[in-house]
């Protein structure tokens, strides 16, 4: 018996097996001590039961042959699809002439998505949920990202000032050498992308620490937690974010619903508004 099985066999109850089905994957490409270390608390830590309850918990309703469950993951192309669509058409009937170039990128997106090729391990989308859910839980607890608000803001304001100080350049050269100043005009276009690409979503980028107060670890934890949640079963499930978050610190007392509301809260976005 390995020792990963061993572990699970001294729980009061096994994981799902496409939790256990991944978390032997990870066993196997992952020796380090602190790797195995991470995954046996993932799959022995009872309050992972509980976890594991919301993932599975039936819809009213639901049978045995016909299983639909109350938080439903979509992580395969066509449910995606599916998905995208009924945003697009919520916009489109609610939102009124602004919402539609909005819903024109959702439908768009829709029809890339429905393209994709794909070859799933699992034969119920659930399971595949659970699979992703655990690798990327894993991988968040093992090196959490914590990224400072005012870095990101000095990031942004250091590519800007390069933009602006490229285009000046080209300015000068412009009546003397019109091919580099245009080289240079392009460069602060690029430099100008890069900043666009830092700028900061409050949806996106929860994971911002804006204030530097508590530990900054455990904040960054939980928002990208959170945002394995949205991204896998499109909900916020703040009480197993909180759950899942307080096993990977290894904390004797749960990071409740409320704190991890309060750390998502404080966005970006509401730090500048």
């Amino acid at each position: 018996m390995s020792d990963i099985d061993a572990g699970i066999v001294r729980t009061s109850k096994r994981p799902p097996e496409a939790v256990t089905t991944v978390a032997n994957e990870l066993w196997q490409t992952h020796t380090g001590s602190r790797e195995r270390a991470l995954i046996t608390t993932l799959l022995t830590d009872p309050r992972m039961e509980r976890v594991w309850r919301v993932v599975y918990w039936p819809r009213k309703g639901s049978t045995a042959d016909a299983k639909a469950f109350l938080r439903p993951a979509k992580v395969w192309p066509p449910t995606i699809a599916a998905d995208l669509r009924a945003r697009a058409k919520r916009l489109r009937d609610t939102g009124g002439a602004n919402a539609v170039p909005q819903a024109k990128a959702l439908e768009a997106e829709a029809r890339v998505t429905a393209r994709l090729k794909w070859k799933s391990t699992e034969a119920c989308e659930q399971d595949e949920g659970a699979r992703l859910f655990f690798y990327h839980i894993f991988h968040a607890g093992l090196e959490p990202e914590v990224e400072l608000l005012d870095q990101r803001l000095s990031d942004i304001k250091e590519w800007r000032d390069l933009a602006a100080q490229l285009r000046g350049y080209a300015r000068l050269l412009n009546s003397r050498c019109a091919t580099v100043a245009r080289q240079l005009s392009d460069l602060a276009d690029d430099c100008d992308e890069h900043a666009d690409g830092k700028a900061i979503s409050p949806g996106d980028d929860p994971w911002l620490i804006a204030r530097k107060r508590g530990s900054a670890v455990e904040r960054a934890l939980v928002a990208e937690i959170w945002m394995i949640c949205r991204t896998i079963f499109q909900k916020d499930l703040s009480t197993t974010v909180g759950t899942i978050a307080s096993v990977i610190l290894r904390r004797p007392r749960s990071i409740s619903r409320e704190q991890v509301r309060s750390i998502i809260r404080w966005t970006a976005k509401r730090e500048l508004a």
